[in-house]
């Protein structure tokens, strides 16, 4: 099955790149160590052709508490994450919940999608002094004194957001 960087072949995962797939296979070997050898985890990007951002993967190695590995057991975790794919926030859901203007809203939840106040302030056609305006009102609204909190409240309602669907 092909997939944007990943594909099934033949019953194995392999990446699109050979050299990403050689490092893949790597990764898997420490992670599925023969028994009695250490087992280790690692992390690694996947080249996709149909954006720029990369594939993350991440394998860990699953400890079990039998000294005996049965093939059906489970022995690595293969966690795959894009990072394009962050969900996004509805700002007006975000002003209704948190007491924002829409102003601040927006530039929050832009912060926490990953933009730049510059980025921010292109988009909206307006002065990067504007967009940190609406950041310091957002922080005082909010009782936060950095950008890493505001994203994290933001963050939060996903929660909410997948409850209301």
């Amino acid at each position: 099955m092909e997939r944007d960087g990943l594909c099934d072949a033949g019953g194995s995962l392999a990446a699109r790149m050979p050299a990403e797939t050689a490092e893949l296979q790597r990764l898997l070997a420490n992670a599925l160590p023969p028994y009695g050898a250490t087992a280790a985890g690692g992390s690694m990007k996947i080249t996709r052709a149909r954006t720029r951002t990369p594939l993350v993967l991440e394998i860990c190695p699953v400890r079990t508490e039998s000294t005996e590995r049965r093939a059906r057991d489970v022995a690595a975790l293969v966690l795959l994450v894009d990072p394009a794919a962050r969900p996004r926030i509805d700002p007006a859901f975000a002003a209704t919940v948190l007491g924002l203007s829409p102003a601040e809203s927006r530039v929050a939840v832009d912060l926490a999608a990953g933009r730049t106040v510059a980025g921010i302030a292109l988009e909206l056609g307006c002065a990067e002094s504007t967009v940190r305006t609406h950041v310091r009102r957002a922080y005082r609204k909010l009782g936060v004194r950095k950008q890493t909190e505001l994203v994290r409240r933001i963050m939060s309602l996903q929660a909410l957001t997948g409850s209301r669907r």
